[in-house]
């Protein structure tokens, strides 16, 4: 194996970084990290499997090997070193990353562990308090920040490091291995087993130890309802409808508390309040349709089950529904679950974002009269 070249560690560097924050590295981003074609991403990827960094196979993604990793962390921490560093310096903050690509290649351990030791002596020291808020912030950031929420078992996750945790996942009777959830969507429950937040569209790698031409990238989506049917769990789904009435909340609170309850911004925003609680209702009136359809499922197949001699209406109402064959009954009550939860979830939400709403434009609506009011009492007395 050769010495890395500082190019050879800009890419082990990008790689590693990728795989701990997001559970996976593409040739796309980090072509777009280093600002490169992607072509000569895959040329620099072939070096380094060449090289014994990576294990590196076209369409089916990037692992680091243990010498690999070890360099990436390396290199991750002296990067972040040599910032905290420039910065606490006084270097322009929107100078350092340049600052520092042109220079961390110079850097040895011994002047690294002397840059460590400054730092550490120049820090600001939070208090408990300061710390209790920003881990609470933090926590709240996470527990809003998803779209599909899921608990899952102790027994099911292989190992526990500091990226993340990595869980087994079985896709088919002779083909299991393993996704990486990061660190950032886990949290740890007290009774050892973790909640995960992910979002439908995140991309997780399912790497199969044995058969590697089974290795691909995963949607979100299907590994929150794979995990969910190993472990008999309900997904817990978060309507889309509450993130985006979230912003406009925000918003509209952000103008109320500086005053500004009239004119054109106001009233535009007014207008895409209304709109989306006109969607809402709409999304809970779908989703009312979908419990009722996966309802009459529930019943066709318990009838199948309980009177198979008498199971034609069953059988037909299926194909007539478009009922996969290898939906079980199972499968159809932890959907209506999932869809029960969603609806609830929405449907408290939307009740108590209208409630205050209707309260505001009470308010305003009075507030607005009466000054009416005082306005025309004033006209009044001028004229007497």
């Amino acid at each position: 194996m050769a010495k890395a070249t500082p190019t050879m560690e800009d890419y082990i560097e990008v790689i590693y970084s990728l795989v701990k924050t997001k559970g996976y590295a593409r040739s796309a981003d980090i072509a777009e990290k280093l600002e490169v074609y992607p072509s000569t991403v895959t040329k620099m990827l072939k070096k380094l499997d060449a090289e014994g960094y990576i294990v590196y196979e076209k369409y089916r993604g990037i692992a680091l090997t243990d010498i690999g990793e070890k360099m990436g962390a390396y290199a991750l921490t002296r990067h972040e070193l040599l910032e905290e560093f420039l910065l606490l310096i006084g270097v322009d903050k929107d100078k350092i990353y340049e600052e520092v690509e042109g220079i961390e290649h110079h850097f040895g351990r011994s002047s690294l562990e002397k840059i460590k030791e400054r730092i550490s002596k120049n820090q600001l020291v939070f208090d408990v308090e300061e710390l209790k808020e920003q881990y609470q912030e933090s926590k709240e950031k996470t527990a809003n920040d998803f779209e599909l929420k899921l608990e899952v078992e102790s027994w099911q996750v292989e190992q526990e490091s500091k990226q993340g945790i990595y869980v087994q996942m079985d896709m088919g009777a002779l083909n299991s291995g393993t996704i990486l959830i990061p660190s950032h969507k886990v949290d740890k429950n007290e009774d050892g087993n973790y909640t995960i937040y992910i979002k439908e569209k995140d991309y997780f790698y399912f790497l199969n130890p044995d058969q590697s031409q089974k290795n691909r990238y995963m949607m979100g989506l299907t590994v929150a309802r794979q995990l969910a049917k190993q472990n008999g769990e309900t997904l817990v789904t978060k309507n889309a409808q509450i993130s985006s009435m979230r912003e406009l909340i925000k918003e509209y609170n952000f103008l109320v508390e500086h005053g500004v309850t009239d004119g054109t911004q106001f009233q535009h925003l007014e207008e895409r309040f209304n709109e989306k609680i006109e969607a809402t209702q709409e999304e809970l009136r779908q989703l009312d349709e979908r419990l009722g359809r996966y309802h009459k499922i529930e019943g066709a197949l318990l009838a199948i089950q309980q009177s198979p001699e008498n199971s034609l209406a069953a059988v037909q109402l299926l194909d007539d529904l478009g009922v996969p064959k290898d939906m079980g009954l199972e499968d159809v009550s932890q959907l209506i679950k999932q869809f029960q939860i969603e609806k609830g979830a929405l449907q408290e939400f939307f009740d108590d974002t209208l409630k205050h709403y209707t309260d505001y434009r009470d308010v305003k609506e009075h507030v607005r009269s009466r000054e009416e009011k005082v306005g025309r009492r004033f006209e009044d007395e001028k004229t007497l």
